[in-house]
């Protein structure tokens, strides 16, 4: 769903729900990869999308159809469902490396897709679909091995028997291809058992970066320990045991690519101000809620900041308990 913001005259403005979410991630990749940065886009129906990329600072290479498409480097790649239709294309990603490759109107369009889908299950690419518009194929090249998906499968059943709630596999992927895509600090609130936890860590890596996890609970603490070191991830991310709130303050002033929060949910819109106050939100950084559908009566102060000004947001159902993405448009005012 989409709600409008407050501000005006912003690069923004006018696009579609769809649109709106290529531009914030764009906006981000052209925070965490720098100037150089390109994208490619392919098909015949993105004008919408073009300006979406423009807007967020990503200059582009545009092919109509394959009949000219060369491979080039690029940190994102946005295909419509006309170019699904034959996906040859998609079979060597090598040159993409940690691009972030985004299939339009997947679900409008699935049984044209889904020769893309096999395509990039046979090449070994993570993916993971975003129901924005009429569909997104969301996917990084490189896939998680057998060892992982065994480890945190037994996390993902033991929080659906003893809790908290996990994430959905959809919802993890997503936080693996952003971590994979963006690199850079990973800050996660709220750790649980360590299941997205272990995503995030996966993604940055093999992109470069770090994960810190603020869990509150001892055992969760323990728990998610074992897990990642078991995974052979304890290089690239820390669980800190601690309220986030009283603590934030270890992290002051060291930008994040991405913020994950799944914590008190009634306690969101503190953890905003604190990651505000701290400046650890800068322009660029990417926002990630869950429950915000679910628990939208708790969360709705939270809600009401993230649509405000300074921010742009939209609200998907990547799993029933709703997932609001924020792109911070500048280093807000501190609280």
């Amino acid at each position: 769903m989409r709600v409008e913001t407050r501000s005006r005259n912003q690069p923004y403005e006018g696009l579609s729900e769809d649109a709106l979410l290529v531009f914030m991630f764009t906006r981000a990749l052209r925070k965490a990869k720098g100037a150089g940065a390109r994208a490619v886009l392919m098909g015949r129906s993105l004008s919408l999308m073009r300006d979406a990329v423009s807007n967020a600072g990503l200059s582009a290479s545009e092919y109509y159809d394959l009949t000219d498409f060369r491979a080039e480097p690029a940190v994102f790649v946005l295909a419509d469902h006309t170019v699904c239709k034959c996906a040859d294309w998609l079979a060597d990603v090598g040159h993409l490396r940690d691009a972030l490759i985004m299939l339009h109107g997947y679900l409008r369009h699935l049984n044209t897709c889904y020769t893309a889908l096999q395509t990039l299950r046979e090449v070994k690419a993570c993916t993971t679909t975003l129901p924005v518009g009429p569909g997104f194929l969301t996917a990084v090249p490189k896939d998680v091995d057998r060892e992982f998906v065994n480890g945190v499968t037994n996390t993902y059943l033991s929080s659906l028997r003893e809790g908290p709630m996990p994430v959905s596999f959809n919802t993890a992927k997503l936080l693996y291809v952003l971590a994979r895509s963006l690199g850079g600090l990973m800050v996660e609130v709220g750790t649980g058992r360590g299941f997205s936890t272990a995503w995030l860590a996966a993604g940055v890596r093999e992109s470069g970066g770090e994960v810190l996890s603020f869990e509150a609970k001892e055992v969760r603490v323990r728990e998610a320990k074992s897990l990642l070191n078991g995974l052979g991830l304890s290089e690239v991310v820390e669980v800190i045991g601690s309220d986030f709130r009283e603590n934030v303050h270890s992290i002051a002033g060291r930008r994040a690519s991405l913020i994950f929060i799944d914590g008190a949910k009634e306690e969101y819109l503190d953890y905003l101000r604190a990651l505000e106050s701290a400046e650890v939100i800068g322009e660029g950084t990417l926002i990630l809620a869950h429950n915000t559908v679910s628990h939208i009566r708790s969360i709705s102060p939270y809600i009401e900041a993230v649509y405000g000004e300074g921010y742009v947001s939209l609200t998907t159902m990547t799993d029933q308990a709703g997932l609001t993405i924020t792109l911070a448009l500048s280093s807000p005012k501190r609280h």
